[in-house]
């Protein structure tokens, strides 16, 4: 997906910068791409006491992009077109105001609102408080959207706005979100991570987001059956154009590595000290915050289920019995394929709603499988992968410690299984020995391993038992990847200032990059915990005095919440299996989807 452009292919292009003046990010656009496919692209722009991160998408006459800024002071944004657009934006956290460049007069633009404007070549301003804002918007080329506004009445009357005015209001039309849409960007966002998708499914999944935030009820494609992953694509993209064997690591990072050096030439060289100190600082509160509030849910999520009870069990199990009733009762009828498409809608929500609650049966895999076509992945974390392969392994030294979603914890875990079932390195199976390897990587990984000689112990066999550190060296060693590695001596060097003041200026540079690329690593572990169903109980802890007592009274009510979720479930499965004719039965199941935020998990 990862593809660059045609130059002759023109994109969609809106700017957004901590500057008025817009600077492109767009690289490589004369290198080959397929044209059938969006072009994604990502930028991280470093604030002075936060950052930006930009994740653009580009199709054929729309665009997507999701903005994440975090930062300990408020900052301004200037969101710039390169061409007259049609706006819709998703304020995804927090509220802010925004305003037209040239109008003083400022619009409130708070959480899960979204609004559709005409924007046209004006700037628009984000005035941004402290703190995580996230947001994403929707970019629609006019010709485009008036082409929509002929297939879709509700979008005329901003067409006509579009095809009068020179520029519109912000508040022309807003709406407020949903767990339906929050589903349907989640399904979006998945879907452009895990498959090379077409401009044409692009352009499909945009237009369902825009109708459905506006009250339109439309049904998202199932995803094709000829869709190539993103890892497929990345292998065939390598083996047609060639890659190179031992990438050395500054070939990953010398874009970014050299933005910031422009972003940073004025300062001297005790300023780029100072900034390296002041980010090392920012660095190590972010994690140690991510890591605090990963613990906490943690222990909620151990919680969750003992005062549950089995209520959670009864309410997947009547979830799952909508879908066994749907799955007998439409062999009754005549069904045309748009008919079916909204029965197969039915059918995978309340699977999805139920395997959220409880790991699915093979039966029910089975089931899912047979009507979307596609199987079900669900996240399991490396600590439930680590008890499941401790019940398999006889030896008793698994002993595989505490892990979360880190880019670390993956390293460790990932050693370990080296380790314990004997695995070898990559490096091995490419015939790599330390001399093809990246100078940068063999020195700086030797200086490491010579500096940091008590986290290797001997065993009483005389074997030698490495720290979970050195296994993130060698993690990072094996596949030439130095960020980890600068991150490591960051962490255990550079409090000393001598340490520091013998580093070169090009290595400062590549440690602030590292403090740069893990930072976007914890804002995105950051988004994950948000999403999680239950985060809202995150929040009830931290703001209350007795944190516990508030979480597990909150629980408590979910418990009664859940029942009275479980009465309706019922009725909704006696109604669908009544004896009713083809019309009814399909009314049946489009009031069932109509009303989903009526069936659906409440989020704690």
């Amino acid at each position: 997906m990862n593809h660059r452009l045609n130059e002759q292919q023109s994109l969609l292009q809106v700017f957004v910068s901590d500057k008025p003046e817009p600077r492109p990010w767009l690289r490589n656009l004369n290198q080959s791409r397929d044209p059938a496919l969006i072009f994604f692209e990502l930028d991280n722009i470093t604030l002075t006491d936060g950052g930006l991160s930009i994740f653009s998408f580009y199709g054929k006459d729309l665009s997507m992009r999701m903005t994440t800024c975090a930062s300990e002071s408020e900052k301004k944004l200037y969101s710039t077109p390169d061409e007259p657009v049609v706006t819709f934006h998703l304020q995804m956290m927090d509220d802010h105001f925004s305003r037209f460049s040239d109008d003083p007069n400022q619009s409130l633009w708070m959480a899960d609102q979204t609004r559709l404007f005409w924007q046209n070549k004006e700037t628009v301003i984000y005035e941004l408080p402290d703190g995580i804002c996230n947001h994403l918007d929707l970019f629609f080329r006019p010709d485009h959207f008036l082409e929509m506004a002929d297939r879709y009445p509700i979008l005329r009357e901003m067409a006509m706005e579009v095809k009068t005015s020179p520029s519109g209001n912000l508040d022309f039309f807003v709406s407020q979100s949903n767990d339906d849409v929050d589903d349907l960007v989640d399904q979006l966002l998945d879907e452009l991570q895990d498959y090379a998708v077409s401009t044409q499914r692009f352009q499909h999944l945009i237009e369902c987001l825009l109708l459905r935030c506006m009250g339109v009820i439309v049904i998202v494609e199932p995803i094709p059956d000829d869709a190539i992953s993103a890892d497929d694509y990345y292998l065939l993209d390598e083996s047609t154009h060639g890659s190179q064997s031992h990438p050395n690591p500054s070939y990953f990072y010398t874009e970014e590595l050299q933005k910031l050096v422009d972003s940073l030439q004025m300062l001297t060289e005790v300023e780029v000290k100072n900034k390296f100190y002041e980010e090392r600082l920012a660095y190590f509160d972010h994690k140690k915050n991510t890591a605090a509030c990963q613990k906490l849910m943690d222990k909620i999520k151990s919680r969750y289920p003992l005062i549950m009870g089995d209520t959670i069990d009864i309410v997947a199990d009547f979830y799952f019995a909508i879908a066994e009733c749907l799955d007998k009762q439409y062999k009754k009828y005549p069904l045309d394929d748009q008919e079916m498409k909204i029965v197969t809608e039915a059918i995978a929500f309340v699977c999805d709603q139920s395997f959220q609650l409880r790991l699915p049966s093979p039966v029910c895999l089975e089931l899912y499988h047979k009507w979307t076509k596609k199987s079900y992945y669900q996240n399991m974390d490396l600590d439930k992968i680590s008890a499941l392969l401790a019940k398999v392994i006889s030896e008793n030294d698994l002993n595989v410690p505490k892990l979360d979603g880190s880019p670390e914890s993956k390293a460790i875990f990932s050693e370990y299984m080296k380790e314990q079932f004997g695995l070898k390195p990559i490096s091995n199976f490419m015939d790599e020995g330390e001399k093809d390897k990246p100078k940068e990587v063999t020195e700086l990984y030797q200086t490491l391993i010579q500096n940091l000689p008590d986290e290797f112990t001997i065993t009483d066999d005389g074997g030698i038992k490495k720290s979970d550190l050195i296994r993130i060296l060698d993690f990072a060693y094996d596949l030439n990847d130095v960020i980890p590695m600068l991150l490591v001596e960051i962490e255990h060097f550079s409090k000393d200032v001598q340490y520091v003041d013998k580093q070169t200026f090009e290595k400062i540079y590549w440690w602030l990059l590292a403090m740069k690329e893990r930072n976007s690593d914890l804002h995105e572990q950051d988004l994950m915990l948000r999403k999680d169903r239950l985060f809202g109980l995150v929040q009830v802890y931290e703001s209350a005095i007795d944190g516990k007592h508030a979480v597990e009274w909150r629980i408590s009510q979910s418990r009664e919440v859940f029942v009275n979720l479980a009465s309706k479930l019922i009725k909704v499965r006696l109604r669908m299996e009544e004896q009713m004719s083809r019309g009814t039965f399909m009314l049946c199941v489009k009031a069932f989807i109509r009303a989903g935020d009526t069936y659906k998990l409440p989020k704690e």
